[in-house]
């Protein structure tokens, strides 16, 4: 169809023609209403961002002399944050008289992470910086909502 002619149709139906595919040849034009077109665009793009879930990063800290319900309690707040799709930082601080046995205390953080390899991945294992245990967990994906 002619260009003039295509113009003409979209006008007397009160439409907007629009340019659909340029390098096609010929090139493909649409008739359409634009501004419909374009809300409806934008709406879906909003429904997609709403639905998107931007994973974070939750810290759980440890102590050395934990008990074992306070040890308990925080492991089932990782399996809650991993469940929700969140990814847990463990930290274990270790100070003052603790640092001669710091190797000993490294149980601590291994206890968390067996009790949570369910829900969870240890991400490069357990790092010891200077004074710190720390290991990040990956939520796995079909674990999803399993705890809820």
């Amino acid at each position: 169809m002619a260009t003039t002619k295509a113009i003409e149709l979209a006008k007397e139906k009160g439409l907007d023609l629009v340019l659909v595919a340029e390098k096609a040849q010929p090139p493909v034009a649409r008739i359409m209403d634009f501004g419909k077109y374009k809300y409806e665009t934008e709406k879906a793009l909003k429904k997609q961002k709403a639905q998107q879930k931007v994973m974070q990063l939750k810290e759980i800290r440890l102590t050395p002399n934990i008990s074992k319900h306070d040890l308990e309690i925080r492991i089932e707040k990782a399996k809650k944050f991993l469940s929700e799709g969140d990814m847990v930082k463990l930290s274990l601080r270790i100070f003052g008289r603790n640092l001669q046995f710091a190797q000993d205390k490294e149980v601590i953080i291994k206890t968390v992470t067996d009790a949570i390899k369910d829900v969870g991945k240890v991400e490069g294992g357990i790092k010891k910086e200077s004074n710190m245990f720390l290991a990040i967990i990956n939520p796995i994906k079909n674990a999803k909502n399993k705890n809820t």
